[in-house]
């Protein structure tokens, strides 16, 4: 039986024999070579009242004619372990994108079974679901999750139940898998300009961002540059990007820019250049009618003459 129900019935034949008057009593224990109790109520009745059981009990039969005593088969009430699912925070996980989900469920119970079934709204990963349960699905050798595309992170929920061969059956839990780890995005501009971040479709810290800005931001979003010159002395002049381990780069003058966030962290800093022409030189005539280039200061020449 399961957890703490009491199914008992046993079917009972009448003791034969004794000298006198037969009397019946009930009786239990849980160490079948241990000391065994009565069982209260009407010993006379064909299915002993047990009450909650919660481990394995034995049961048997009592007859006596007052001088002799003799005892029925021993019944056996096996009480198997009540099955647990776990709850909280091991029901949700994140991955990166392009691999499996990698959660395990280790039963305490012996000869236990866990069954998996994807949930309907699974939908957005592209996981067709499951209409019943299966064992096929032991997470962690099913195949790789892959970020859906429409800037939403994507998720795999599985339906679980764990239930053994003598029919217990545990609770039903939902484990949400969300697709998609998440990296740091660090913004720069030179001097000369600002760049605004903006994560398309949602929002970086609330607002658009200027300046510098150091963010967390999921694989796989959509994240939008937009460089602008504080004066008109200054014109954009491209983008830098830092050495990263996943080799993205940006080789375009484009701006604004849009491009999906790599799995890795990436510094990207916009560039500005001055465009102004460079002020005429100050021409010194000296008395001998010699043009030359200001010094640095007002003093005579050579020849003394003094500048006109």
């Amino acid at each position: 039986m399961f957890g703490i129900r009491n199914p008992f019935k046993k079917e009972k034949t009448s003791a034969s024999g004794g000298l006198g008057t037969l009397t019946y009593q009930w009786q239990y224990t849980t160490n079948v070579s241990g000391l065994w109790t009565n069982i209260g109520g009407d010993i006379a009745s064909p299915c002993p009242s047990l009450g909650a059981l919660s481990n394995t009990t034995y049961v048997r039969r009592m007859v006596t004619d007052g001088s002799s005593v003799a005892y029925s088969d021993t019944v056996t009430i096996t009480v198997n372990q009540i099955l647990t699912m776990p709850t909280g925070a091991s029901l949700s996980k994140t991955v990166c994108s392009g691999n499996p989900p990698a959660i395990a469920f280790t039963p305490t119970a012996p000869d236990t079974v866990v069954y998996w079934r994807v949930n309907a709204s699974s939908n957005t990963n592209g996981v067709p679901a499951q209409s019943t349960f299966t064992t096929a699905l032991p997470i962690g050798t099913n195949a790789n999750l892959t970020r859906g595309t429409d800037g939403i992170p994507s998720y795999v929920e599985y339906d679980v139940f764990y239930t053994t061969d003598a029919g217990c059956h545990s609770d039903t839990v939902t484990v949400k898998v969300t697709v998609g780890c998440s990296y740091q995005l660090t913004v720069n501009s030179e001097e000369g300009g600002t760049v605004a971040v903006d994560s398309v479709g949602k929002t970086i810290d609330t607002a658009t961002e200027l300046h510098n800005v150091t963010t967390s931001v999921v694989e796989g979003d959509s994240i939008k540059l937009t460089a602008t010159p504080t004066s008109p002395d200054y014109i954009f002049d491209g983008w830098e990007v830092e050495e990263n381990s996943c080799g993205f780069d940006i080789t375009t003058l484009t701006n604004p820019i849009q491009f999906s966030m790599p799995a890795c962290d990436i510094t990207i800093t916009a560039k500005f250049k001055r465009i102004y022409d460079p002020p005429c030189p100050i021409i010194r005539i000296t008395s001998k009618g010699v043009k030359t280039p200001a010094g640095d200061n007002d003093e005579d020449d050579e020849d003394g003459s003094t500048p006109e």
